[in-house]
């Protein structure tokens, strides 16, 4: 002990003695001074020691309490000192003993009940265990324990009658660590549990590992107050390590999976390389084969370790080398800029160690090492040689049928469900003016009239059968033309289409067209026919009074007045003859004709009718040759371009007709298209009208084609001169300019020399030639009957009337042997002209019959001349006809019967 340690007790003992001896002496000195009385002086002189040993005790007490005092003090503090250092070792041996676990476990249970269980030994804690929370069922688990078992789960009922047990669930949810120095009674589970193991105090850790639920570390302890700071820092420093722990048995599980995962997709790999059909390989950027797959041998014929000799050269045809260096250098190149290199696809042609060729195709892509640096080039070989054959056989069928569709006529075009255009032969696009790149962005819109929506219904209902329908496609220029089109529904890759097929009808329009024109002359060749015998048996006794007419009135004005008669009878004759001969085509009688006395007729009449403000001018050349035709047609072949010229000057002009020989040459044969080399006659109708647009010079011959106002034309005047001129052997040329006029042409071929021209009409008219012989008319025409007996008198003969072949029969039965020629109509209502002849022939053999016809058409009258030829009848004259014409037939029939058998 040091002398200061012992100064306080010494200066403490002589403090007493020096206060017990004063008290004595001051005491002694009072007593015997103020006391007298021995009783009294015992009396106090006992008061006096008890006051004494009072004030001792109580200053005894004063100092033992502080000596004990600051002995227990120092003694508790000793303790004090004692249980922390214990504490500390214990927590430095947990720590320690933990950084020992920590390594060994397997997995995360396993580790954090190693660190339980070093709480508890080394760790010297009563519990111990760690939760981790489950945000999903919102309650806390406990992974691993210590001690007494906490319960599994820590609901929202054990939280509601244990607040510590919330304060350790807020450290979850918090991420705050918590102490309880001082637990109480509490209820429930884990409170059960705490009083198992005699706990006096608690400490809740967080922590959370990477990837992991919140966790917390729960310890408990026996003594109150024992988490101190030192004790919570290294439990901090323990819920660190076992983080780390917990991650490093993730990462290390993560690893081994990823190790796994890795050697599983080796093994896949490998098995996959090995058993594939595709060769697989792998190359440095240097050409240095580094793998290829045992499938090689199957491909090339050679072994793997038989590849890693070889050069690429060996390997590729010298066709495909080349292809095969530019990808190498090309990726070399993509390497050197830090660019991506693509997948490349190659079809190439490799050598076999056979010595045979076999196509593959290379799929070659990057390839990178196990750290991911890019070293070389992976490539997948497949044989495609079987693919090519089916492919160029493919290629060449889509050939065929492309030519197939471009050469057909018709429009053949593909349309998805939307109407766009997604394919089309070449067809298709010429008639509509596209192009080859405007497929995939027309639509129906843009060929078709009608509106888009109801082609899309349309199309939305076409089956697989066809359908069949007529319609106008517009061109891109706007024009349109009619089509015919038959669509159905396909199937082309999985998406419904429509296969449509468009004809072009244009010309079997115009052909129905000009079939219906046909079928229109035709009902005019049969109303021409049925009308014609009633206006020739009109025109014909009007024919034939002009000759009597003419016997009677002789003088200058009366035959001026006679002239105009027969010319309108002639005409109205030309013009049934002019329908008739354009309906049927049916010729005349063909002579020699001169161009002179042919036009100086059209002249008169030209000058009589036209109007005086046209100027008419006749040009015949004196050398013009004959030409071989029928009068009749060619008379109406000018008279109507002669009309056509009057029309075309309705305000006067000039009108030339002309003659002359003409040549035609080569140089005309280039002009003229319808010309035949040869001698013609060119006859001429030239006027200084209106002119002719050059878009109606296309139609101008066609039939019904007219430009003149309705009422005004009917449209076969041109058609007829075309057809009669052609017929003739000869051609039209024609030229004009608007507002100039215009000029035909009419080329017939001249006569020979031998050919002699035809008599003019009228020629031996008023001739007298009968001598009293009996003659038979039979006519139903009363008119007809009247003027021929006329005419036949005054010709001398005796003439008989019948109007029918009953009544002609009844007059011959009367006279048998004095009729000598029978004059018939054709057609008669009650008893024909084919049925008397019959007859006659019949009865009277040589009895010659002469007919007369009103109508010419097609079918009944060609087949009466049959009967009528058929029956001996060689003589037929067409209504209208003149007295020279009936005279010269009767004459050639007594003739006949009189020459000598």
């Amino acid at each position: 002990m040091s002398a200061r340690s012992l100064s306080k007790p010494l200066k403490l003992t002589l403090a007493y003695a020096a206060a017990g001896i004063a008290w004595v002496f001051v005491t002694e000195v009072l007593l015997e001074s103020a006391v007298e009385d021995l009783y009294r002086s015992i009396a106090f002189d006992a008061f006096k020691e008890f006051l004494f040993i009072g004030i001792t005790a109580g200053l005894l007490y004063v100092w033992a309490r502080r000596f004990y005092s600051g002995t227990i003090e120092e003694t508790e503090a000793l303790t004090l000192a004692r249980v922390r250092a214990e504490q500390t070792r214990r927590m430095y041996a947990t720590v320690t003993a933990v950084n020992h676990r920590i390594i060994r476990p397997t997995d995360t249970v396993a580790l954090c009940q190693a660190i339980c269980d070093a709480l508890l030994e080394p760790g010297g804690f009563c519990a111990a265990w760690i939760g981790r929370s489950n945000s999903a069922e919102s309650v806390t688990v406990s992974i691993a324990h210590a001690g007494p078992p906490p319960p599994s789960a820590i609901t929202a009922a054990e939280l509601a009658v244990d607040p510590d047990l919330a304060r350790v669930v807020d450290t979850l949810r918090l991420g705050r660590p918590v102490s309880l120095q001082q637990l109480g009674p509490r209820a429930g589970e884990l409170a059960s549990m705490r009083q198992r193991c005699g706990a006096k105090s608690l400490a809740a850790i967080p922590f959370r590992p990477a990837g992991s639920a919140p966790m917390a570390l729960i310890v408990y302890s026996d003594a109150a107050g024992y988490f101190t700071p030192d004790i919570l820092g290294m439990l901090n420093e323990l819920t660190a390590d076992l983080e780390f722990g917990i991650e490093a048995l993730a990462e290390k599980d993560l690893r081994a999976a990823a190790e796994a995962a890795l050697r599983s997709s080796e093994e896949r790999y490998r098995l996959v390389a090995e058993n594939s059909q595709d060769v697989i390989w792998v190359i440095g950027f240097d050409a240095t084969l580094q793998y290829v797959s045992p499938a090689i041998e199957r491909l090339l014929g050679y072994t793997p370790a038989q590849c890693f000799k070889l050069r690429p050269s060996e390997i590729f045809t010298p066709d495909s080398i080349g292809a095969f260096d530019d990808l190498l250098r090309e990726t070399r190149e993509a390497v050197e800029r830090n660019q991506p290199i693509s997948t490349r696809l190659l079809e190439v042609q490799q050598r076999r160690a056979d010595g045979s060729t076999v196509w593959t195709e290379m799929r070659v892509s990057e390839f990178h090492d196990a750290n991911g640096r890019l070293t070389g080039l992976l490539g997948v070989t497949r044989d495609i040689t079987q693919r090519r054959v089916i492919d160029q056989a493919l290629a060449s069928e889509v050939a065929r049928y492309r030519a197939l569709m471009d050469v057909s006529v018709d429009a053949i075009h593909l349309l998805d469900g939307d109407g766009r255009l997604i394919e089309a032969n070449d067809t298709f696009l010429r008639q509509r003016g596209f192009s080859r790149s405007d497929i995939g962005q027309l639509c129906l819109e843009d060929w078709t009239i009608d509106p888009g929506d109801d082609l899309r219904r349309r199309l939305s209902q076409i089956g697989v059968r066809p359908v069949r329908v007529e319609t106008r496609h517009r061109r891109r220029n706007g024009s349109t033309f009619d089509v015919e089109v038959v669509t159905v529904a396909l199937e082309l890759h999985g998406r419904r289409v429509t296969c449509a097929s468009a004809r072009d009808i244009t010309e079997r329009k115009d052909f129905e067209k000009r079939l219906l024109r046909a079928q229109r002359l035709e009902s005019v060749g049969l109303i021409a026919s049925g009308i014609a015998h009633d206006l020739n048996n009109v025109l014909t006794p009007i024919l034939l009074s002009t000759g009597l007419l003419e016997m009677r009135y002789r003088s200058p004005e009366d035959a001026q007045l006679l002239k105009p008669i027969e010319a309108a009878a002639r005409r109205g004759s030309s013009i049934v003859q002019q329908i008739l001969t354009f309906s049927r085509g049916a010729e005349g009688q063909r002579l020699a004709i001169e161009p002179k006395i042919l036009l100086k007729e059209l002249s008169s009449i030209i000058r009589e009718t036209f109007p005086r403000n046209i100027v008419h001018k006749l040009e015949i050349a004196a050398d013009a040759r004959p030409v071989v035709g029928d009068p009749t047609q060619l008379h109406q072949v000018f008279l109507n371009l002669a009309l056509n010229a009057r029309d075309a000057m309705p305000q006067g002009g000039t009108l030339t007709i002309g003659a002359r020989n003409h040549h035609i040459t080569a140089e005309d044969l280039l002009r003229i298209p319808s010309a035949v080399e040869g001698e013609y006659v060119c006859i001429s109708v030239v006027d200084t009208g209106t002119g002719i647009t050059p878009d109606v010079l296309d139609h101008l011959f066609e039939p019904f084609f007219t430009t003149k106002p309705r009422g005004r034309g009917t449209g076969l005047g041109l058609s007829t001169v075309h057809g009669l001129v052609r017929g003739h052997g000869g051609f039209v040329d024609v030229s004009s300019q608007l507002g100039h006029g215009s000029e035909f042409r009419v080329f017939l071929p001249s006569a020979g020399p031998e050919s002699t021209p035809a008599p003019a009409a009228g020629a031996n008219s008023h001739r007298k030639i009968g001598q009293g012989e009996h003659v038979l008319v039979v006519d139903d025409e009363l008119a007809i009957l009247t003027v021929l007996s006329s005419v036949l008198r005054r010709a001398g003969f005796t003439v008989h009337t019948a109007a029918d072949g009953a009544e002609a029969l009844q007059e011959l039965e009367l006279r048998p042997t004095d009729i000598r020629v029978v004059i018939t109509d054709i057609m008669m209502p009650k008893f024909d002209g084919i049925r008397l002849t019959s007859e006659v022939r019949q009865r009277y053999p040589k009895l010659p019959v002469i007919a007369m016809s009103g109508m010419i058409s097609p079918t009944s009258d060609d087949e009466s001349r049959e009967q009528l030829r058929a029956l001996g009848v060689t003589t037929v004259l067409d209504k209208p006809y003149g007295e020279p014409e009936l005279l010269d037939a009767i004459a050639a029939a007594l003739k006949a019967t009189n020459a000598p058998a």
